[in-house]
């Protein structure tokens, strides 16, 4: 089973849906997968146990997280991905007690991929951090792509979350 509830620590045209920024796409020839990030974030952290991590490089000396996304990938263990969400959901829900809400949702993103996630908020050295697990599958591999942020920032890294989303294929 692929647990992605952790806290992580060139561009390309524009869609008419994507925040104005910069994009630049990481591509996983062997697993088909396309995916744009804002191209300047940093990409230059190495964890063996992730595929990918972009994170944005600090603004000013004041801010004191690095919102970033990690992508995690594994061979599907489960019948479907309902199911890799309840395991997921179930084992958050344990983990945490009632000490953080933990929640689903559901949508399908712009290349008609189903995309379900799993959305907490954790206390980290004092601050309230966002994280958000993605889910997609193409039946035989298992992906979840983690979005870290500080949660008063979520209104403004909402719409970056989003593209990312809608830009991923799975070919």
């Amino acid at each position: 089973m692929l647990t992605c509830i952790a806290l992580s620590s060139g561009c390309v045209a524009q869609s008419d849906n994507r925040p104005s920024t910069e994009w630049a796409v990481y591509e996983n020839q062997m697993l088909a997968l396309r995916m744009s990030y804002p191209s300047h974030w940093d990409t230059t952290a190495h964890d063996p146990r992730l595929a990918f991590i972009a994170a944005e490089i600090n603004p000013d000396s004041l801010d004191r997280f690095n919102e970033n996304i990690n992508l995690s990938i594994g061979k599907i263990q489960c019948t479907s991905l309902d199911e890799v969400i309840l395991l997921n959901l179930n084992a958050a829900r344990q983990r945490y007690k009632d000490s953080v809400s933990v929640e689903s949702s559901e949508r399908t993103n712009a290349h008609g991929m189903r995309v379900m996630t799993i959305s907490m908020v954790l206390p980290v050295s004092g601050m309230n951090i966002s994280n958000q697990a993605n889910f997609f599958t193409d039946g035989e591999w298992l992906y979840c792509l983690t979005f870290g942020g500080e949660t008063e920032k979520d209104q403004a890294y909402r719409p970056i979350w989003n593209a990312i989303i809608d830009s991923i294929e799975l070919n």
